[in-house]
């Protein structure tokens, strides 16, 4: 099948990435409406959002909710669109289904309707710095849907909200070193066994570890668990 999306979702045509998972991929889009325009490509073609699963298309939704929180927190956004056109009426013009996430600003001139910009790689560089990885499939799942299917690692609501805050919050910092202004993290760079690791605390009972490194200028961060502060400094 000739599908620009397909090749995109699955790894054959390059693009400025933001978030992968076995089900999706996401996207900067090469023509925003606003800054941080996002798409979230499904990796299963289907021609629109008539023809998605109902489990992916729920999983697509709640992404869609994370990925607008994410934006709100890391690029000042006040709001976002969600939107999926279906068909050539609504203006879809490729036909492998795909949702975008709009962040809106105070200053936004339209709400709805948009004219393609031009892409601006200085900006797209800036909103990619939005990822963050994990080393475990349960702190992703965490992060973006607000649970796991983990049965070895449960945590309490206010545990996973706390957790979701403080990375959203560390997106929307330039560097690691800006955490130490924020004296509820507790930020630390740890030493011994864990030397190359840096944590910050979610609440009085559990700490996120996590590393850090720069690739082509871009700052990535790799969460690595979430501990209990007893094993954490053990």
């Amino acid at each position: 099948m000739d599908c620009i999306f397909c090749k995109i979702a699955n790894g054959e045509i390059p693009s400025d990435t933001v978030f992968e998972d076995d089900n999706f991929k996401v996207i900067l889009d090469l023509s925003p409406a606003s800054k941080g325009h996002m798409l979230i490509l499904p990796k299963t073609h289907a021609r629109d959002i008539t023809e998605l699963g109902e489990d992916i298309a729920g999983k697509a939704i709640v992404l869609a909710a994370k990925l607008g929180k994410a934006s709100m927190a890391a690029l000042g956004a006040t709001g976002f669109n969600t939107l999926a056109n279906t068909g050539e009426s609504a203006g879809q013009t490729v036909f492998h289904c795909h949702i975008h996430v709009i962040p809106r600003y105070d200053d936004a001139s339209s709400i709805v309707s948009w004219v393609p910009g031009q892409s601006d790689k200085e900006v797209q560089k800036e909103t990619a710095k939005m990822e963050i990885t994990s080393e475990q499939e349960y702190l992703r799942e965490l992060f973006y849907l607000g649970k796991t299917h983990d049965k070895k690692h449960r945590f309490q609501p206010q545990v996973i909200r706390k957790y979701i805050n403080v990375l959203n919050l560390m997106n929307s910092l330039n560097s690691t070193e800006d955490m130490y202004r924020f004296t509820s993290l507790h930020y630390e760079k740890l030493v011994g066994d864990k030397v190359g690791r840096e944590s910050v605390r979610v609440n009085d009972q559990y700490r996120i570890e996590f590393r850090s490194e720069i690739k082509s200028g871009e700052r990535i961060v790799t969460v690595c668990n979430i501990l209990e502060l007893s094993n954490h400094y053990k």
